[in-house]
């Protein structure tokens, strides 16, 4: 099961955190700055990556310190590489709605566009999301982004698991409504904050399912 006090209290009992989330803080805004916004959106999935594994792990601290930086970007080129992929039916929804609205095309064929395209967004997730979740576990075992495209594997562990990743899909979304309702009360600085935070609630979440997952090489245990 997903334990969701663990999260805070082993995020905010951290002596460090000031300093983490502070630096978490300065790439989250510097991915608005282009072009070394992916530069920076690398590091930060590569932080959370081992933050995921601390946690898996056991390790008594879970949030790493902001050292290695090469190493974070490297791994998160990889995280930011299989999540493109995943995410092009979303990004091309938006790029869809933002031709339309900026046509002029009225409000409704906006409305009539998003009634047809929210249905197939949100069908197309429910299959990609907890994808994307257990290939990330094995991504941090493998360090190989193939590790996103075996499906065969990936499926026959979200049929086994599909308890656990409903937890971790519900604790995270609630995350994102918290944290960003919260975010939301300061403007510019309060939202550069939330994203910070949401780094290693989300790592963690991930961390808790990849420890009950295990490694790939044991057999695939029903919760």
């Amino acid at each position: 099961m997903i334990n969701p006090e663990r999260v805070f209290n082993e995020i905010f009992n951290d002596k460090q955190i000031l300093e983490k989330l502070a630096i978490t803080a300065l790439l989250s805004f510097a991915v608005l700055l282009f072009p070394i916004g992916f530069i920076a959106l690398a590091a930060l999935w590569g932080y959370q990556l081992e933050i995921m594994q601390n946690v898996r792990d056991g390790m008594p601290v879970a949030l790493p310190r902001w050292t290695n930086f090469g190493e974070k970007i490297n791994t998160g080129v990889g995280l930011l590489i299989a999540g493109t992929i995943y995410n092009l039916p979303n990004i091309i929804g938006v790029c869809l709605l933002t031709t339309i609205f900026n046509a002029n095309s009225g409000l409704f064929a906006v409305i009539a566009v998003c009634c047809c395209l929210f249905p197939v967004l949100l069908l197309i997730n429910l299959i990609t999301v907890p994808l994307q979740v257990v290939g990330t576990v094995r991504f941090a075992e493998t360090r190989r982004v193939e590790s996103f495209f075996r499906f065969t594997e990936l499926f026959d562990i979200i049929r086994a698991n599909t308890t656990l990743l409903f937890q971790w899909w519900l604790w995270a979304t609630l995350a994102n409504v918290v944290i960003g309702v919260l975010g939301s009360a300061i403007p510019c600085i309060g939202w550069i904050f939330t994203a910070a935070l949401l780094v290693p609630v989300h790592g963690h979440l991930m961390g808790q399912v990849a420890a009950q997952l295990g490694p790939s090489k044991r057999k695939i245990q029903t919760i």
